[in-house]
């Protein structure tokens, strides 16, 4: 299976513990951190199996040291644009003594922005539909503007009527939206979506607390499966017309939870895209995550990466 993750690679700022005066620098985004796994996971499973990442980026030295690495680890970067003269976004990670985790971001004049607009990206789109599967969330949503969202959303559409894959995170975040389109593109990426992966609390920030019962409401979109994330204690899984319930051993004292998230969907996926059923995949992705948390920033050493299959 091929699938494509899209969104937003970045340049990440993550603090040294103990000293704010000092920081390493590496990368992340919500979409990047799931390729990134999912990439070295497919490398690990049987069959013919990969992930690619589709973002723009600069040609400046630290948008080809992300080719470069994002490359080295596996995902395919053949269809990632670079714009001249323009530098990616970046983001500063601070912590708290819980490992809880607030993002400062500048992001603004970021190429990704446009991607999908214009004859460009018309034809971006039609690559896109040469893949078995894509991967995108609500921050990609978020990012993109008006023409680029609605081919998305559109490519997504068509994907699922064609039986292939469509895998989506809300992963809403309030500050991204500029107007009130959020709740519309969320909404229309869960009809498209075969495989949706929202937590309890975007929901409630997308379509508000009245709702009393998640699962009702997402089955009036007609998703064939989804995995509903309650904060890490348990998840709800939708599959073969069924909802079950599946307890999360609690990870103590975690170091770090950026890209929480983003791993459990790659541990997710990776187990789905190589056969095992909805319920099965909830532990491997649990395992993933909780491997996550125990290191600092987004991406974990490759050495690192627990033996989930």
């Amino acid at each position: 299976m091929r699938i494509a993750c899209i969104g937003e690679g970045m340049i990440e700022i993550a603090e040294v513990a103990g000293n704010p005066t000092l920081a390493h620098l590496g990368y992340g985004g919500d979409t990047l951190n799931t390729a990134l796994y999912l990439a070295r996971l497919l490398a690990c499973a049987d069959g013919d199996h990969s992930a690619a990442y589709i973002t723009r980026l600069g040609d400046d030295p630290y948008s080809a040291s992300m080719l470069e690495s994002w490359r080295a680890q596996g995902v395919k970067c053949d269809l990632i644009a670079r714009e001249k003269g323009r530098v990616p976004g970046l983001y500063a990670v601070h912590l708290d003594d819980n490992g809880e985790r607030r993002f400062s971001y500048w992001r603004a004049q970021a190429p990704v922005r446009e991607m999908f607009e214009g004859a460009d990206g018309a034809g971006l789109i039609a690559r896109l539909n040469d893949f078995d599967g894509i991967f995108f969330s609500g921050i990609t949503l978020a990012i993109l503007r008006r023409q680029g969202r609605g081919r998305l959303l559109d490519l997504a559409g068509a994907m699922a009527a064609k039986g292939r894959t469509v895998a989506f995170d809300t992963n809403y975040r309030a500050r991204l939206w500029e107007d009130d389109d959020a709740r519309a593109a969320n909404a229309a990426a869960l009809r498209a979506a075969t495989v949706a992966l929202p937590s309890a609390e975007d929901l409630a920030g997308l379509f508000g607390d009245a709702v009393s019962d998640w699962a009702d409401f997402l089955n009036t979109f007609d998703i064939p499966e989804i995995v509903l994330k309650h904060g890490g204690d348990a998840v709800d899984v939708f599959a073969d017309g069924m909802w079950r319930r599946v307890a999360l051993g609690k990870i103590a004292h975690p170091l770090d939870t950026t890209a929480a998230g983003d791993s459990f969907n790659a541990g997710y996926l990776a187990a789905r895209i190589v056969g095992r059923a909805p319920i099965d995949a909830v532990a491997p992705a649990h395992a993933l995550a909780g491997a996550v948390i125990g290191h600092r920033g987004a991406i974990i050493p490759i050495e690192a990466m627990p033996a989930i299959f």
